[in-house]
């Protein structure tokens, strides 16, 4: 698809406005620069620390200074996972979750929680902004097992990444609509994991042939891998085609809230500045606009 090789202009607006319309660039530079990473990070006064402050990424730097010894997706913490026979525990969400926030103050900030999931669990954090493909693999099984999805995305996983259990934010302790407390439902998988072992392993197995049922071109189902000169055309097709014309933004998933996404504002003003593309600037400036007023 070639691009539209016109200029950007808003049809409704005089030459002034059209111009005014420069300062949210400058905006986006100043914002993206004052987010430097550990700004905000929950806990910082307790001045503890865990391996997710070397992570440039804004929203793992949020839960660096967590009691829970948190890795970021990847070998070592697959490779941890495998070598003790462990569970993951893995949780993906981004910055502007707000129940991403609560998680992080009320479950991750407990040192009693900690204590449980760094003692029976391989514990990996993932930015959904930053890793669209792991959110994409574990919110279809999350929907496979429970009908529907959101952030956080929570689940339980085997040793081969593998999910058998999911679900998004739990509470503390039982409330009063009788959701488990999620120390309750920390033993409930590990006894599982040690005393029916065969079971949890079965139900693994199903949902990973489920998941590959419904999305045998995905990742799960074996499609090759998009070879890196063709993922940004890849990439703007599918954003041009999910982008909101009127309001802007990309809507979340299936619903129609939407969030700020830095990397995907950074493409778009990358593909603008690079390829000179006007339909990122286009969708730049829409977005910029609604998020201005």
């Amino acid at each position: 698809m070639k691009p539209d090789p016109t200029p950007f202009q808003h049809p409704h607006r005089t030459a002034p406005a059209r111009a005014a319309l420069r300062w949210p660039i400058g905006l986006l530079v100043v914002c993206l620069a004052l987010w430097v990473p550990g700004f905000g990070a929950a806990g910082s006064e307790h001045g503890r620390t865990n391996r997710l402050i070397h992570s440039a990424d804004p929203y793992l730097q949020m839960h660096a200074h967590n009691p829970v010894d948190w890795y970021p997706w990847g070998p070592e913490a697959i490779a941890k996972a495998r070598r003790e026979n462990k569970l993951i525990f893995l949780s993906i969400g981004y910055s502007t979750c707000y129940w991403c926030h609560v998680a992080d103050r009320t479950l991750f900030s407990d040192p009693a929680i900690a204590r449980l999931m760094n003692r029976w669990f391989v514990n990996v954090i993932v930015d959904r902004e930053q890793r669209p493909d792991v959110d994409q693999v574990y919110m279809l099984a999350t929907e496979i097992m429970n009908g529907r999805g959101g952030w956080p995305n929570n689940l339980f996983l085997t040793p081969d990444l593998k999910p058998f259990f999911a679900g998004s934010y739990f509470p503390p302790a039982s409330d009063e609509f009788g959701r488990p407390g999620f120390p309750s439902i920390l033993r409930m998988i590990h006894g599982r994991w040690i005393n029916h072992r065969s079971e949890v392993i079965a139900k693994a197995n199903l949902v990973y042939t489920r998941m590959k049922q419904v999305d045998p071109g995905g990742p799960v189902g074996g499609a090759a891998p998009v070879h890196p000169r063709r993922w940004l055309a890849k990439a703007r097709k599918s954003m041009q085609a999910r982008f909101d014309w009127k309001y802007g933004g990309i809507p979340n998933g299936t619903e129609q809230t939407k969030s700020p996404r830095e990397p995907m504002l950074y493409l778009w003003l990358t593909d603008a500045r690079l390829a000179h593309n006007p339909k990122a600037m286009e969708m730049l400036r829409s977005t910029l606009d609604a998020m201005a007023f």
